[in-house]
């Protein structure tokens, strides 16, 4: 009987929990997801119902798996823009079982239901938040992979149910090492922005699509593979929790400490992606 939402109030319930704050103190909610509980209203909209969140401003971000980090970036601008705003909840995650045909057995093998939250506050410590974002992209990749059934291109009609695009379909294969050839760039770009050298980065969150692109990514920068807190071989493959969730799991099990600098990087189809730099203080 769940829902995104569902898993989008119980995240955002935990999160409250462990900040030590209450929902109506939230000034902004942001849910990250490509599973939505329907085309609309925003999901946010019922997860701010049902987190009793009723001072807070909400709505949906879709940009695929890419899109926690981008809302860390919007999370940060409201934040730093807004005088009378403290706190912004972002809540990210999928619930991929709705959308997968009993037909897929590697969908069904891979993808896992699940959301994550974090809650923004503004500090007076200069060296500590979000420092840095990236996003990029390459939109002509947009017919490759996705659920294309319900929207103004595919609507409800008997031939899109029938070929099945209500389900996650992959129209057509991407080019071989996609993530692995399209990651690096948007890692030194972050670098660059932040002018941090690849030796300085303590810890790092990436997508988990695909459990070798990351030790080749690190392999590629110098790093050691444990650099890289992954949650996959735990949950599955979460899309927008993914990150959220690694955060939570690394701070449960004493990895994620204060003052550590971080760098996160999310793709998602589309083709989507985004970076991020921030140095963690809880």
């Amino acid at each position: 009987e769940t829902s995104t939402s569902t898993l989008f109030v119980q995240a955002g319930k935990n999160a409250l929990l462990k900040a030590g704050l209450r929902a109506d103190q939230m000034d902004l909610l942001i849910c990250v997801t490509d599973t939505p509980d329907f085309i609309c209203p925003a999901t946010s909209a019922r997860v701010q119902h049902g987190l009793g969140a009723t001072k807070a401003g909400f709505f949906d971000l879709n940009s695929s798996c890419a899109g926690f980090t981008i809302a860390l970036n919007m999370a940060d601008c409201f934040l730093r823009g807004t005088d009378e705003a403290n706190y912004v909840m972002i809540i990210g995650g999928n619930h991929y079982s709705r959308f997968i045909s009993p037909d897929d057995l590697l969908g069904n093998l891979i993808f896992s239901d699940g959301a994550g939250a974090v809650i923004l506050t503004k500090t007076k410590h200069k060296d500590r938040g979000v420092l840095k974002t990236y996003a990029s992209g390459d939109g002509s990749l947009w017919d490759y992979w996705g659920v294309f059934a319900g929207g103004s291109w595919k609507g409800f009609s008997k031939e899109t149910l029938d070929q099945g695009f209500q389900y996650l379909k992959l129209l057509r294969p991407y080019e071989a090492g996609l993530n692995i050839n399209r990651w690096p760039p948007a890692i030194r770009e972050i670098l660059k922005r932040t002018g941090w050298k690849n030796e300085e980065v303590e810890r790092t969150y990436m997508t988990q699509s695909r459990r070798h692109t990351i030790p080749s990514i690190c392999d590629l920068f110098g790093w050691p593979h444990a650099i890289s807190y992954d949650t996959a071989d735990k949950y599955g493959y979460l899309g927008s929790a993914c990150i959220p969730v690694a955060l939570d799991d690394a701070l449960e099990n004493g990895v994620l400490k204060d003052d550590q600098k971080l760098l996160i990087l999310t793709s998602g189809v589309g083709y989507s992606i985004s970076s991020a730099t921030m140095i963690w203080g809880s």
